[in-house]
């Protein structure tokens, strides 16, 4: 028989999973906590004592936390990225507007 807490936190990760694939960062992040507390109460149940069932929904449920964390890394490279070219461009720009602003004040 599988623990409870074991099938709350595979249902939890499933659906955050689902969440992040869909880039929804809200609903991902929305259940970390939850995600949280029942993986604290299976921190501290013997390993020896947990059912076959119990340890196939656990490796499942790591399997698709770092596959989640992947996604989210590179999301978090795209957006670094993202920003590092924001920020090259914001100073093209005013870079830009200095020269500009030196050319008509030299008229």
């Amino acid at each position: 028989m599988q623990s409870p807490h074991v099938v709350a936190a595979l249902e939890l990760a499933r659906a955050r999973h689902n969440a992040i694939r869909e880039e929804d960062l809200e609903r991902y992040a929305a259940s970390e906590d939850e995600l949280i507390k029942h993986c604290a109460v299976l921190g501290m149940v013997d390993p020896l004592r947990q059912s076959l069932e119990d340890r196939a929904a656990l490796d499942e449920l790591m399997a698709l936390e770092t596959a989640s964390l992947r996604i989210v890394e590179r999301m978090s490279v795209d957006v670094s990225g993202r920003l590092a070219e924001l920020a090259a461009r914001s100073r093209t720009n005013s870079a830009y507007l200095r020269s500009e602003r030196s050319s008509v004040n030299a008229l």
